[in-house]
């Protein structure tokens, strides 16, 4: 991890919109598993006539690039003893338990790591 907090610095709104992307994650992940569940159902398509597959397969890729890798991959750069205080401090909004300054400090990083894998910075 850097060494100088100012790296990780994002402005306001940025952090806030990037907290809201992260809040999300839930949501998406769970219509990925329903995309995942309709195709395998046979009721795939979400509308489209004629190639339910492709457009299946096309969703996918859309909440999987979009949506959930970019949480998976900077929580993958957080260190493992931490990735649960941060993810409940920021989906549930649960305070963090122990060692608070070195979990906000990667809190403030995850976010700058989710902004980052977004492109927003």
């Amino acid at each position: 991890m850097r060494n100088n907090a100012e790296e990780y610095a994002l402005t306001r709104e940025l952090y806030q919109a990037t907290i809201w992307f992260i809040r999300d994650y839930p949501r998406r992940l769970e219509e990925y598993r329903d995309v995942i569940q309709r195709s395998r159902d046979g009721g795939g398509g979400g509308g489209f006539i004629g190639r339910p597959t492709e457009a299946d397969a096309i969703k996918l890729e859309a909440i999987s690039t979009r949506y959930l890798d970019p949480v998976e991959k900077a929580m993958g750069r957080v260190p493992e003893e931490l990735q649960s205080e941060i993810w409940n401090s920021i989906i549930w909004r649960i305070p963090f338990s122990h060692d608070t300054a070195r979990c906000k400090k990667w809190k403030r990083a995850f976010v700058w790591f989710v902004a980052h894998e977004r492109g927003d910075i």
